[in-house]
């Protein structure tokens, strides 16, 4: 007798998985959304999940934003200063290095930049997404300040 399969993760899926999958959708959808006109039913869609599979992941927009920035903060800006910080050499050389690293990571996840970018506008009309989405301004301008003061 074959049992019919209940609610849950179906078998064979990853959880880990579904979570990058969930945090790749969601920047592209916030990136050409905005976060005010992003649903989380749009991002479930484009994930191929339903929207309360999303909530067992995320409980709310602004928490899944601010895991969507995350996964870009660990994996993106941390990679780029740290390729640029490896070249040596004229100031203009290392600060173009930051810029081509950038590039670099787009051409393999284009929600990258443009997340980036639409998380700091955001920012200035949602209070609680400041906290995150500004961070990457935090973490870029001490390379560049320092990189400007070797120079001088």
């Amino acid at each position: 007798m074959t049992r019919a399969r209940g609610p849950g993760r179906p078998p064979g899926v990853d959880g880990a998985d579904t979570r990058r999958r969930i945090l790749q959708c969601a920047r592209r959808v916030f990136s050409d959304s905005g976060f005010d006109r992003a649903s989380l039913k749009e991002i479930a869609e484009a994930a191929g999940l339903t929207r309360n599979a999303i909530a067992n992941y995320f409980p709310s927009k602004a928490e899944l934003h601010a895991a969507a920035f995350a996964s870009i903060q660990q994996d993106g800006v941390t990679r780029i200063l740290a390729e640029a910080d490896q070249l040596s050499g004229p100031v203009d050389r290392r600060i173009y290095a930051l810029f081509a690293s950038a590039i670099a990571l787009h051409e393999v996840d284009p929600t990258f930049v443009r997340f980036l970018i639409s998380s700091s506008m955001d920012a200035t009309h949602h209070p609680e997404l400041r906290d995150h989405s500004l961070r990457q301004l935090a973490d870029v301008r001490p390379y560049l300040r320092d990189t400007l003061a070797e120079g001088v």
